[in-house]
């Protein structure tokens, strides 16, 4: 039985619930909450000896490039690469201890990224200069335990190991610890080391719907003051500031309640995930009915759309019979009439070709005519005159008057008067011409003299053609007029078959929307005969009531147990504060949250509203305070191990500086702590603290 799971079975009796003691134990055992109180006792870590070698590649003058040395300085207008060994051996004191320089980027900072590189297995060198280190050796004390860290690093990779240190009369003998070959591995190895040498907890968190534990990455990042981050107050990660300060200041239900608090807001996240999943599943329920329903609605709206007869599949077969034999009809009298049309034409033609050759003629004999019914009186060519004499000479001198050439007699006539000169058979062309053209001439004059009373055969081929032509036009009207007609009976059929045909598919589309509304229908009576599936949660409500009480529980206790011994803390930090020439600040309350409450100048205030300079001061007096306290009481998880970069970077005069370095001497000589203070202001280091406990470069050179 334990202190926690009696209580936590107390209080869920309380609440109704049916359990026992074996079962809220195995509960919290499962769920990874420790049942006792611990306070935990701080285990002393310490810096015994730090070297570390290389090579650095630098830009110098070429007239200088032979003498350069490892603290040379590079001039501002370079020329030349050399590369310069270097190597740095310290063994650092208990207390404070300094590395400074007269200028920045000096190396200063970079000695405490080499020792944090040994201590985490995770480098933060700058990139340059993490390629310029061959090999890291760190010597730790963990109480009276002594571990050696060495490794060399090529490129910044790490290969190395870790070795316990047995010294017997002066022998020392090494035991393997652990060794790396890559960056993980080296981090893999310190994180588990360090957390069971120094007797830490991973702090449990609760965060992006997951649990997470922070193990000894962020407990060694809470051993660092940056005077670029002085948020938060306790340590250097916000979310685990609470955390940090329940293990800093020795409260002893401070695993539990992380623990705790980690598994209810687990539990609480499954149960909310699992009623969020069943409200999923019931709101798809609901909005697949609410569907269902509108198609049904639609459906059955769709069928009545239609009308309730049924179409008269016979008549429409027979309508559709009718209009595919007008059609075939059409066709043939199409042909008949395009046959029609084509002899009309040729006759039309023909005819056309006759009368011309009929008007040839006409028209060359009333021209001959015509000129042999002149007299001229003066001859064309030479205007000699032709006399009454030489024109009635004609008829018995057998002589043109105009052209004195011989006539013929025989042709000679009142219509036409012929040349003996012209052929024979010219001369019977010219007089039948003559002759046909009189009797044209008196037919036309005689219009509407009726036929040949004996009714003889029309020999004329030109009546002929008249008479052909005017037939065909009249077949070709009578077979238009009967196709008019067959096509207007043919539309009427193809309508009557296409409204039919309407009819059927609209008796279609009436069956596919019964089917449609049948399956609509059955769809919604699924819907509504299948109940709501119910997500079942994965915790039952005894687990969740007994986590739950357990985190109360270890709550109060904690703030209980914690409450008193921030007091204590507060009045540390004050004090220091003050000592850090902060003399306006006359009290400091130290919250449960990490954060603080600040009487400053008579005016309440908090730690956000701080200046740089006074947030550095709180931070560091803070820190301390946390050291101070567990040594003092022998509790705590802090193991005393501090460094501070760059304190004098944030607005604290060198005055203010100097009060502060001493104010950090006494408590680390009242606490056996050790602090690395990293600093531009070397001088002061110099001259306050031991030589042993410094590193300082002057004027242009580098620590190392």
């Amino acid at each position: 039985m334990s202190t926690l799971g009696e209580a936590v079975l107390r209080e869920v009796a309380k609440k109704g619930f049916d359990t026992d003691l074996a079962t809220v134990e195995q509960t919290l055992l499962h769920a990874g909450i420790a049942t006792s109180a611990t306070t935990g006792v701080p285990v002393k870590l310490r810096i015994a000896r730090v070297q570390f070698s290389g090579t650095k590649n630098l830009d110098v003058p070429a007239d200088a490039a032979d003498n350069v040395t490892a603290d040379a300085h590079p001039k501002d207008k370079t020329e030349a690469m050399v590369n310069v060994p270097f190597a740095l051996s310290w063994n650092p004191a208990d207390g404070v201890n300094g590395i400074g320089s007269a200028k920045n980027l000096r190396g200063k900072s970079s000695v405490m990224h080499v020792i944090t590189w040994a201590l985490t297995g995770r480098c933060t060198l700058q990139t340059d200069v993490r390629s310029w280190v061959r090999h890291v050796e760190v010597e730790w004390c963990l109480d009276n335990t002594r571990v050696v860290v060495a490794f060399d690093a090529e490129d910044g990779l790490p290969t190395g190991v870790v070795q316990q240190v047995k010294e017997v009369a002066g022998v020392r003998s090494f035991t393997t610890l652990g060794a790396f070959s890559t960056a993980d591995e080296f981090a893999s190895v310190m994180g588990a080391l360090m957390l069971e040498r120094l007797r830490l907890d991973p702090i449990v968190m609760w965060g992006k719907d997951q649990g997470t534990s922070h193990a000894w990455p962020a407990y060694a990042s809470a051993l660092a003051v940056h005077a670029d981050r002085l948020d938060p107050v306790v340590g250097n990660e916000p979310v685990l500031g609470s955390r940090m300060l329940q293990m800093f200041v020795g409260t002893s239900w401070a695993a539990a309640r992380a623990q705790a608090a980690t598994a209810r807001r687990g539990q609480k996240f499954e149960r909310d995930r699992a009623s969020e999943q069943a409200r999923v599943v019931a709101d798809v329920a609901k909005t697949a009915l609410t569907v269902a329903e509108d198609k049904f609605s639609q459906a059955q709206a769709h069928l009545e759309s239609f009308a309730d007869t049924d179409p008269d599949v016979d008549t429409i077969l027979a309508l559709a019979g009718i209009a595919s034999d007008l059609a075939r009809e059409a066709r043939d009298l199409s042909r008949q009439l395009l046959t029609a049309q084509t002899a009309a034409s040729q006759v039309s033609e023909q005819l056309r070709a006759e009368e011309l050759r009929r008007n040839s003629a006409l028209e060359d004999a009333l021209a001959r005519r015509f000129f042999n019914r002149m007299t001229p009186t003066v001859c064309p060519r030479c205007a000699a005159e032709v006399t009454q004499e030489r024109r009635e000479a004609e008829p018995h001198d057998h002589a043109c008057s105009l052209c004195s050439s011989d006539l013929d007699l025989h042709a000679f006539s009142d219509n036409v008067v012929i040349a003996a000169a012209v052929p024979v058979e010219t001369r019977a062309e010219i007089v039948a011409a003559a002759s046909e053209a009189e009797a044209e001439r008196k037919a036309t004059a005689e219009a509407g003299t009726a036929e040949s009373e004996d009714d003889a055969e029309v020999a004329d081929p030109l009546v002929a053609l008249q008479q052909a032509a005017q037939d065909a036009d009249v077949a070709v009207a009578e077979l238009e007029t009967r196709l008019a007609h067959l096509e207007d009976r043919q539309r009427e059929a193809e309508g009557q078959a296409q409204s039919s045909r309407a009819q059927i598919e609209s008796a279609r589309a009436r069956l596919q929307a019964e089917l449609e509304l049948a399956r609509a229908q059955g769809s919604l009576e699924t819907l509504r005969e299948t109940a709501v599936p119910v997500v079942q949660v994965t915790t039952d409500e005894t687990t969740f009531a007994i986590i739950e009480v357990a985190d109360r529980l270890t709550g109060a206790w904690l703030k209980g147990d914690q409450d008193p011994l921030l007091v204590q803390v507060s009045a540390g930090i004050t004090a220091l504060a003050r000592s850090f020439g902060s003399d306006n600040i006359t009290a400091v309350s130290l919250k449960g949250n990490a954060n603080m409450d600040i009487d400053k100048g008579g005016i309440k205030t908090g730690y956000s509203s701080l200046t740089d300079g006074e947030k550095l001061r709180l931070k560091l007096a803070t820190a301390i305070a946390l050291i101070e306290h567990g040594h003092r009481k022998g509790v705590g998880r802090h193991p005393g191990l501090l460094f501070i970069d760059s304190p004098g970077a944030e607005e604290v005069p060198v005055r203010d500086l100097e009060t502060m370095l001493k104010a950090m001497m006494a408590i680390a000589e009242e606490t056996s702590m050790q602090m690395f203070v990293a600093t531009t202001h070397g001088a002061m280091l110099s001259s306050l603290l031991p030589r042993d406990s410094v590193r300082v470069a002057s004027g242009d050179d580098y620590v190392w």
